[in-house]
């Protein structure tokens, strides 16, 4: 990809949507401890030249600095991204606040 970001979602632990630049509210969910579903209004799968990054909001709860997530295409919704977070140590699921970043 050229690293031009066109779409962004700032998610809240309960998967809610604190802000978003062309994404999708109605597809945007919490699926289970610390997975989620983030939906935006295109095909944004690895295969058609989308890269992403995700960031976990350590700003909303220092208590999570132990915590990672990562990414994934949701092979039954192409216009949505899988988003796993994680305790470092467990390696359990967990809920946190994220940053998303998509780029093209």
């Amino acid at each position: 990809t050229r690293g031009v970001v066109f779409e962004t979602a700032g998610i809240n632990s309960d998967g809610s949507i604190a802000t978003c630049f062309g994404c999708s509210k109605t597809t945007t969910i919490h699926l289970a401890t610390g997975q989620y579903q983030v939906g935006f209004n295109g095909n944004v799968q690895a295969n058609n030249g989308w890269s992403r990054w995700v960031q976990v909001d350590t700003l909303a709860d220092e208590n999570i600095s132990n915590v990672s997530c990562t990414t994934a295409d949701r092979a039954t919704v192409p216009t949505a991204i899988w988003v796993a977070c994680y305790n470092n140590s467990t390696g359990a699921f967990t809920d946190t606040s994220f940053f998303l970043f998509v780029a093209r």
